[in-house]
């Protein structure tokens, strides 16, 4: 695994754990704005008492919870506009490197049609009739012999290059796929990280206070 993928691995692992811990930390929120309902409806002074204590014990926790995550998120947002900064000049060269495979496939396809229109050459026209002295029927004969010959020999040199032309362009196609997906997955881990960072702007607004 080269660094720059493991980076970027470690990078959304961070950021997993930051969006777990924060969905906890919803949880632990909403648990507390319920108690604090409860509160005004509960008469009983044991019961009123024991979601007190749940309500103090869990806001010191989502207190804590808080810190953590403006401090990740702190960290994941200067480390994302880093990998942002590389990934567009990736996207770049993945794109000029795309659209270079694709004119090279067309190129490959075009040879192709190329060769299979090209025809096998038509039987010369006969000898005259009286050269040496041959009847035409033994030089339409003699004629057709060469020629049978000849396509023959032409079908398989033909039958060779269309073999290697569309093993080539498979070739082609092969690394034009290949482009594409690396391309789609740079396009894919962009968007994320633009989400990411909405959602550190937003965490920060809400969890400052």
């Amino acid at each position: 695994m080269t660094t720059r993928t493991s980076e970027e691995k470690h990078l959304k692992l961070d950021i997993n754990r930051k969006n777990i811990l924060r969905r906890e930390l919803e949880k632990k929120m909403a648990a507390v704005r319920r108690w604090k309902a409860q509160l005004d409806t509960t008469r009983k002074k044991l019961h009123r008492t024991r979601i007190e204590k749940s309500i103090v014990r869990y806001g010191k926790q989502i207190e804590d919870m808080k810190k953590e995550i403006l401090d990740l998120s702190k960290d994941l947002e200067k480390r994302i506009k880093e990998e942002m900064a590389i990934s567009e000049e990736e996207i770049k060269a993945f794109q000029e490197r795309l659209e270079k495979e694709k004119k090279a496939v067309e190129k490959a396809e075009a040879r192709l049609e190329d060769a299979a229109a090209v025809q096998v050459p038509e039987p010369s026209e006969k000898a005259d009739k009286n050269d040496k002295g041959t009847s035409p029927e033994a030089e339409e004969k003699e004629e057709k012999k060469k020629s049978s010959k000849k396509e023959a020999s032409g079908k398989d040199k033909d039958e060779d290059a269309s073999r290697a032309l569309k093993k080539k362009l498979a070739e082609e196609k092969k690394r034009m796929r290949k482009a594409e997906m690396e391309l789609t997955s740079e396009e894919r881990d962009k968007a994320l990280f633009i989400k990411e960072l909405d959602r550190i702007a937003k965490d920060k607004k809400v969890y400052s206070g």
